[in-house]
């Protein structure tokens, strides 16, 4: 219960409960504490109840995941302030054994299997059948999201679809634009219960006033063709300007019309070519090739694939466009 004010003192915000089902004892929902004016303030409650103030200034907002309640502001002859927010709240779920379900954050303590969401969330009494990368599931679909290089793992057999995308190209100095790191997207592949190496190709390093910047690194899953990375732009200067081959080409630099480079079979789009003077090349996309430069004038790099837009949304990865 929340302490009553008095003429010299705020009230104390009640004490939150204490639990321990994340495997240590946690002390939730305490109440706030109350404004003042010109006397002591009431302090939070335990369990993350923030302290009042005496004063116009905001209170600190109460700690986040606890659920506790916000301070109240004082007065001191000035302008009300507002008060302090409330934290946020937490859901946990426990169950005794191994895990047996998905979602939130998984941790075990105990002999329990634990899952904390500290924001929104779906808990899945499903479990997906491969371990790897970030899973999520989807419209019926488990999705296995890798960003850095890790290994797939199914525990029966079974059969997937694979995107994989290379590492983009490096822009050139007064030059063409990188192209895109190589896509290919693998239909209905038989995987047995064997793990599965999955390479993610970094973006290219830059260069320097003197020196092209880098192609991008390949990617590859399993023994399925490698993913080129994207080729790097032309600088001017070297190489006579011109766009280097990749997943796709990156767009030729520097003066004269230097040719953009080439695409990788299946992969991706050619880079754009230079202009007369400066302006260089775009480089190529998934989706098209990068257009011309034109005299001084910069060119665009071709678009990327939207007709994966249903993993992006699922996964949280790619870029929205329009929708898509």
């Amino acid at each position: 219960v929340g302490a009553n004010g008095t003429s010299s003192k705020g009230g104390n915000g009640g004490n939150g409960v204490a639990v321990s089902i994340s495997g240590s004892s946690v002390t939730y929902a305490g109440g706030g504490g109350s404004g003042a004016e010109g006397v002591t303030i009431g302090t939070g409650g335990t369990g993350g109840g923030a302290n009042g103030t005496n004063t116009t200034t905001v209170p600190t907002a109460a700690t986040a995941n606890l659920g506790g309640g916000g301070g109240g502001s004082g007065w001191n002859g000035n302008p009300d302030a507002a008060g302090g927010s409330g934290g946020s709240g937490i859901v946990i779920v426990r169950y005794s054994g191994s895990q047996q379900a998905t979602g939130g954050t998984v941790t075990t303590s105990g002999g329990y299997t634990i899952h904390t969401f500290t924001s929104s969330g779906n808990f899945i009494t499903a479990l997906a059948k491969a371990t790897g990368g970030t899973i999520s599931l989807s419209g019926g679909y488990w999705y296995h999201t890798f960003t850095s290089s890790g290994t797939f793992t199914p525990t029966q057999s079974l059969t997937a679809d694979i995107l994989v995308v290379a590492g983009g190209g490096a822009g050139g100095n007064v030059g063409g634009g990188g192209g895109a790191g190589g896509l290919l997207y693998f239909s209905s592949q038989s995987l047995t219960a064997q793990g599965y190496t999955a390479t993610v190709g970094a973006g290219a390093a830059q260069g320097s006033a003197s020196s092209a910047g880098g192609t991008g690194s390949n990617s590859k899953f399993g023994s399925l063709t490698t993913v080129v990375g994207g080729g790097n732009g032309g600088s001017e200067g070297v190489s006579g300007g011109v766009g280097s081959n990749g997943g796709s080409g990156g767009g030729g630099g520097g003066a004269g019309g230097a040719a953009g480079g080439s695409p990788t079979s299946g992969q991706g789009n050619a880079g754009g070519n230079a202009g007369g003077s400066k302006g260089g090349g775009g480089g190529g996309g998934a989706g098209a090739a990068g257009t011309n430069g034109s005299g001084n004038g910069g060119a665009n790099g071709g678009v990327g694939s939207s007709s994966y837009s249903s993993w992006g949304s699922a996964t949280g990865t790619g870029e929205n466009v329009s929708g898509t």
